[in-house]
């Protein structure tokens, strides 16, 4: 089992963690601790797992994930630092827990009778439905009955396998189920249905309703159990760990911060970037005249700059995405410092910031990737991802036997990939789990706008 904390790094300024790191080695001993021994030790040992809601690392090395944002709340609350560890599986952060390797599930668990003998559970943080997910078709299941002899692919130590037992016995036939026994997710599992790979997977219907915004050929609507509890878990025998947490929860879980905390995670549509609007006519928006001199910097068509810019923040300077990327070019604050931005909202530092960096971008990928429109794919990619996720995809393509100089069907593919648990714990990935398919749709949309924008201004007109 390969249990580790955080993600490894190479050395980039930019990527920082405010929390501890370090690997953790099984094979040490370890005591369960309660809340006194915690505070004299100064940290607190939660343990989560990977994904969009729970843990993930962008693409300038800051952490994120709803369970993260609380687990920040919490540490302060209780004065000891974080260190965040991330297990396998649940059912690992259940053995995890068991043998002192971690202080806390923070996890979106489901309650468990079975488990009650060497856990306690926390007050709830949400309540939520388990929906069965499946693609919209006409033979689709629209009734819990009609799972008989359907075979559902769930991660392994999940609690839906509970609740498909329980279905059995209420409609008295059997159904299949295939537990994932390799690191996967029910975010790996959705894809893999949206994909066509898998038939059926169950999910929290939260996540589900997340997914299907990125993959609209889901249906999600088949519920198969009533809103259950999801709170954390700490080791049986800790008292006042569990008393002082559930202090923290019930009070944390009221305030508007948490709300807002958990919209920004799970309604992408209070944070997402809006379809831009424009006139039909000479202008694109109010900063063209800025955009156009910036695009002669870079060698940019401007109209191309103006998609991209569109596509980052709708031509809004003080649009600020869920995960704090500022300004029209919605520069992450480590990027916005490490080219000296003061005013991130300034159009025009914003602008100087953002060319700087595809300067920078353009330069990385120069020499890996002579063809100058191909390379304009994987700069465009770099920008929303990072371009450790991009090369990550060049070396899975290379082992994969695809042309890593060619982004279409080739890198795009194995970007995409890297939410899977098969590819981004592969030996070549180095920077882990990313959320491809945003990136691929991030690329295909500037595409599509800038071919958009030439009909609409033609050369003779710019």
């Amino acid at each position: 089992m390969n249990n580790y904390t955080g993600v490894e790094k190479e050395e980039h300024s930019e990527q920082q963690f405010q929390h501890l790191i370090k690997f953790v080695n099984t094979t040490n001993s370890f005591t369960v601790a309660d809340l006194q021994t915690i505070r004299q030790r100064g940290i607190l040992k939660a343990v989560t797992g990977l994904g969009r809601t729970s843990y993930r690392i962008t693409s300038d090395g800051t952490p994120m994930g709803l369970e993260y944002e609380m687990l920040q709340s919490l540490v302060k609350h209780l004065n000891v630092q974080l260190e965040v560890v991330i297990a396998e599986s649940v059912e690992a952060m259940y053995e995890m827990l068991k043998r002192g390797e971690a202080d806390l599930i923070a996890f979106h668990l489901v309650p468990s009778k079975e488990k009650e003998k060497e856990v306690r559970y926390t007050t709830p943080y949400y309540h939520t439905r388990q929906v069965v997910v499946q693609r919209t078709s006409p033979s689709l299941v629209k009734l819990p009955s009609d799972l008989a002899g359907k075979t559902i692919h769930i991660p392994k130590g999940s609690p839906f396998i509970t609740r498909i037992k329980h279905l059995e016995e209420e409609i008295g036939e059997e159904i299949y189920v295939q537990e994932r026994t390799r690191l996967i997710d029910e975010e790996d599992l959705i894809v893999q249905v949206a994909k066509g790979k898998i038939g059926y997977t169950i999910a929290e219907e939260n996540i589900a309703r997340l997914a299907r915004t990125y993959y609209p050929n889901l249906d999600i609507r088949l519920a198969i159990s009533y809103p259950q509890k999801i709170s954390w878990a700490v080791p049986a025998g800790t008292p006042d760990l569990l008393e002082e947490i559930n202090k923290w929860m019930s009070s944390y879980v009221g305030d508007k911060a948490f709300k807002k905390i958990y919209n920004k995670y799970f309604c992408p549509g209070h944070y997402g970037h809006v379809q831009c609007s424009i006139n039909k006519g000479k202008e694109l928006s109010p900063y063209d005249c800025l955009i156009k001199k910036s695009a002669k910097e870079i060698g940019w068509d401007w109209r191309l700059l103006a998609a991209l810019i569109c596509q980052e923040s709708n031509f809004n300077p003080l649009a600020k995405s869920f995960a704090g990327a500022c300004g029209l070019m919605q520069l992450m604050p480590s990027t916005a410092a490490l080219f000296g931005v003061q005013n991130p909202e300034d159009p025009y530092e914003n602008m100087k910031a953002g060319i700087k960096y595809l300067k920078w971008l353009e330069k990385y990928w120069k020499d890996k990737v002579p063809d100058e429109e191909e390379r304009l794919k994987f700069v465009l990619a770099s920008y929303n991802a990072g371009q450790e996720h991009v090369a990550d995809a060049q070396r899975l393509a290379i082992k994969y036997q695809k042309n890593p100089l060619v982004w279409d069907d080739n890198v795009a593919y194995f970007l995409v990939q890297k939410a899977q648990a098969d590819y981004y714990k592969d030996p070549v990935v180095k920077f882990g789990y990313c959320r491809g398919s945003e990136t691929f749709n991030y690329v295909l949309g500037i595409i599509s706008k800038f071919q958009y924008y030439k009909k609409l201004i033609p050369d003779e007109i710019i």
